[in-house]
């Protein structure tokens, strides 16, 4: 699968604000990608500009960039679709060879993927802030080689341990509405200080995290953290390389 831009542009040493590029109701400059059609012949066409990407990274790109594209594309073919001119610089120029003969692996094109961020300018702060909890221990979750143990004084009687090393707890489909900086508070129990990374939907770079050791007189402390979520579904990886993390028993996002 090969991504055109089907913009034209007058000569090889243009610079990419010189194409001639269609414009959307609002006169944005966008940019238009289109499925090679193999009816058509080459001479056809006007120069363009060739950039190879995977399949999988275009469906990618559809899924985490919906809310900028005139089309949302959730189909495995995806024959058109309309990004804004900085996403697409952000997505496939910013830090990124765009020569023919350059490409790259999907795992290296991730890490280029922004995050999707619309909150509302026009809303005021809502009176009551909305919290939802979910549990260590859901079936939602992907635990890798960590351990489910019992646990009377946690909120679903459970909580998830042994994460540390090649162990690690994946929360997933974690919800928000807008995106951005967000709380987030871990419910946790341990014995001693301990550390974790916390990584937000597998991008780069995540960030450590201590948790205090608890008082004699605590049962599970909690330890609140801020996160850059992406507007929609989110995961939070916790883990630790080099050392065991404390017993999680749910976070709590607001």
């Amino acid at each position: 699968m090969e991504a055109f831009i089907t913009s034209q542009s007058p000569s090889p040493s243009s610079s990419l604000e010189d194409l001639s590029a269609p414009l959307d109701s609002f006169n944005n400059t966008v940019i238009i990608l289109t499925q090679s059609d193999s009816n058509t012949k080459s001479n056809s066409t006007p120069p363009q500009l060739i950039i190879s990407v995977m399949l999988r990274y275009a469906l990618e790109c559809a899924r985490r960039c919906q809310n900028n594209m005139k089309e949302s594309i959730f189909s495995k073919i995806f024959h058109r679709l309309q990004l804004p001119m900085d996403t697409f610089r952000t997505l496939f120029i910013d830090e990124m060879d765009t020569s023919i003969s350059s490409t790259r692996s999907y795992a290296e094109l991730k890490t280029l993927i922004p995050c999707i961020v619309n909150i509302p300018s026009s809303i005021a702060a809502p009176s009551i802030v909305m919290a939802i909890s979910y549990e260590a221990e859901s079936s939602l979750n992907t635990f890798i080689s960590t351990t489910i143990h019992p646990c009377s004084v946690c909120s679903g009687t459970q909580n998830v341990d042994n994460i540390g090393f090649n162990n690690e707890l994946i929360f997933k489909q974690i919800i928000s509405q807008h995106g951005g900086s967000t709380i987030v508070i871990i419910y946790y129990i341990t014995d001693r200080i301990r550390s974790a990374e916390i990584m937000v939907n597998d991008l780069h770079p995540s960030i450590n995290v201590t948790f205090p050791m608890m008082l004699p007189n605590q049962n599970i402390s909690s330890l609140p953290i801020t996160l850059n979520l992406c507007q929609g579904f989110n995961s939070i990886r916790i883990y630790n390389p080099s050392g065991y993390t404390p017993a999680v028993d749910r976070i709590v996002v607001y």
